[in-house]
């Protein structure tokens, strides 16, 4: 995008305050936001909430470092308490916390120990993973995110759909587009 695209206005409302907002419904889970790029502009939004942050100084490497500081973040602050986890991108705009609350029951209803979005041809997140899932996510490296973890174990996948998964901000065309459907 080059510029930091969670300031970016989407439908009356900024990216970041978007996610904040959709994982408020979760009220008494441990929640966690890694920061990486242009952190000193989101960290102010992220203090007045109730989540919690942690800097990525390696986010330039891909998505799979923010996935790891993450991980390495619950196991440090909750070793041992955290059974599952939700991986949720920030710039996925029009995720909102009824999503959020339904793949989470879905999660807990589910024999599976992935719990995906399908949004037509794609699978991704938001995705709870089952805890047996958290090594494997570790060792992921470059720019590759939670995607190769969830195919290579589809027979242990349950999948929940959300079209509007497939609209996300990566470009400043993404951003008119999306605000001028609105």
């Amino acid at each position: 995008m080059g510029k930091p695209k969670l300031a970016e206005n989407v439908l009356g409302i900024n990216l970041i305050e978007t996610v904040l907002e959709a994982v408020s419904v979760f009220d008494k889970s441990p929640k966690l936001i890694v920061l990486g790029g242009y952190k000193e502009i989101y960290l102010p939004q992220v203090e007045n909430s109730n989540i919690n942050s942690v800097f990525n100084s390696e986010w330039q490497d891909g998505i799979s470092t923010s996935i790891k500081v993450g991980i390495e973040w619950f196991n440090t602050n909750f070793e041992g308490e955290i059974d599952s986890l939700m991986i949720l991108l920030a710039d996925m705009a029009l995720v909102n916390s009824q999503y959020l609350e339904r793949i989470k029951k879905s999660a807990k209803a589910s024999p599976k120990g992935i719990v995906a979005s399908n949004y037509g041809p794609s699978l991704g997140p938001p995705v709870i993973f089952d805890q047996k899932y958290f090594n494997e996510l570790q060792s992921l490296e470059g720019d590759r995110g939670a995607k190769s973890v969830i195919l290579k174990h589809t027979e242990d996948l349950q999948t929940l759909e959300f079209p509007d998964g497939l609209i996300d901000i990566d470009t400043p065309e993404d951003l008119k587009r999306l605000n001028w459907k609105q």
